[in-house]
Order: structure tokens, then sequence, then C-alpha cells
């Protein structure tokens, strides 16, 4: 993605069309900063996946934010979904690879995966995060976040 949004011209007016359905003028989309218009984007294919998804009884959704804070819980929960069996050796390593304190890059397995999952909340600027925030609450999605309100 180019540095200041979307790829190409014609995605930004296919967005702006996106958002217009959803009861957004052009005005108020142009207007909107960086990280409203990713949201757009984000929101525009995850609500068709979630449409597809949640009627398909061999799909579970799973939500990024429960998988962090409780690794273990939704990962045995996963492994019973799919009918696989579940192992201590399983567990000591989600425990000791979700819980690692200290340095840990980008791409690393090893990292504090409540803290990844939260970090979202003090270093984006306030006003991206309630751009996202507006535009993540006019889809279905949303219940997935409880904190959507705040």
């Amino acid at each position: 993605m180019h540095a200041h949004g979307l790829r190409r011209t014609n995605e930004i007016g296919e967005l702006g069309a996106f958002a217009a359905a959803h009861g957004v003028d052009e005005p108020t989309f142009q207007a909107l900063p960086v990280a409203g218009r990713y949201a757009w984007d984000w929101a525009r294919f995850n609500a068709a996946a979630l449409r597809e998804a949640e009627v398909l009884p061999n799909v579970r959704i799973v939500v990024y934010e429960d998988l962090c804070r409780d690794p273990i819980g939704q990962t045995r929960a996963l492994f019973e979904f799919v009918g696989l069996n579940w192992h201590r050796q399983t567990e000591t390593f989600l425990r000791s690879s979700t819980t690692h304190e200290g340095p840990s890059g980008y791409y690393a397995v090893f990292r504090n995966s409540a803290e990844a999952a939260e970090k979202w909340r003090t270093t984006m600027d306030p006003a991206d995060q309630e751009a996202v925030r507006s535009v993540v609450r006019r889809f279905p999605v949303a219940r997935y976040w409880g904190d959507l309100g705040e």
C-alpha cells in the first residue's frame, strides 16, 4: 500500500462508493485520516467474509484479541472444533511462547501475546483509533469487539 493511503485512485473511488452505500458522503470520506480509509478497506473485505463464514458449519470465527488473551483456552477450543487431540507439549509451547518477557521482533514467535494484542491502544493516535472505530461500528463484525462503544 502507498504511504498516503490506498493503492490506486480508482480503489479510493471504489471505497468511497462503498462508504456512500453505508451513509458516508464523499467529503466526509475524503476528510478521514488514512487509518479511517484503511478501515473502510478492512470493512469491505471482512463484512463480506463474515457473511459467508458465519453460515458454514466447518468455519470458526476467531477474534485475534481473544486468542491473545487466552491462547490456551482458545486453542483448546479450536483443537476440539477440528477434532485434534490436545497434548501437554502443545500447552507447554503455547504457555512459553505467549508469555515471553523481553525483546521480541515483529515476526517473533515468542512474545507476550496479551500485550501485543493491546499495543495499538497506546501507539496509535487517538484520532486514528476513533476513525477506525467509527467505521467498524457500522458493521455486524463490530459485535466481536465489545469495547467499540468506548
